[in-house]
């Protein structure tokens, strides 16, 4: 993984962060990704924008799972013990700034794209924790705009 930081400062309405373009950006190790939320905090708009980026640059489709709980420790390990050297996307939140998305694997946060270097307080978002992974795109049969 090539660690990518945000370009774009989370100031709404003015702006929203690209944290989500930089984790996917640093998975893939590329930089010509787009910013999924530019235009606001609309997940589903966003969720599409991204599928049709993975499916028509990269073959690969997005796969979202949610587990609930708030202990982020154990959710990393979980994940660790059963997809070992499975590195993903985990949208979690952090209390000054609202939801943010982080790279973990090998049962830690291997990289958090803030505008500078620094670990902050995560915590689920509503309870839950949401892991994002990019499969092969012949696994997904939706469609995408």
């Amino acid at each position: 993984m090539i660690p990518v930081f945000m370009n774009v400062k989370h100031s709404p309405p003015d702006s929203y962060g690209d944290c989500f373009r930089a984790c996917v950006a640093s998975l893939l190790e590329v930089n010509d990704v787009p910013h999924f939320y530019f235009d606001g905090p609309d997940a589903d708009v966003a969720r599409e924008r991204l599928t049709k980026y993975l499916r028509e640059l990269h073959s690969l489709a997005p796969y979202v799972v949610a587990f609930p709980g708030d202990d982020l420790d154990a959710v990393l390990s979980g994940i660790d013990h059963d997809n070992p050297g499975i590195k993903f996307m985990l949208i979690c939140g952090i209390a000054e700034y609202g939801a943010h998305a982080i790279v973990c694997g090998d049962g830690r946060v291997l990289h958090d794209p803030f505008y500078w270097p620094v670990m902050h307080d995560y915590e689920p978002i509503e309870g839950v924790w949401t892991i994002l992974l990019f499969v092969p795109a012949v696994m997904y049969s939706g469609e995408t705009s």
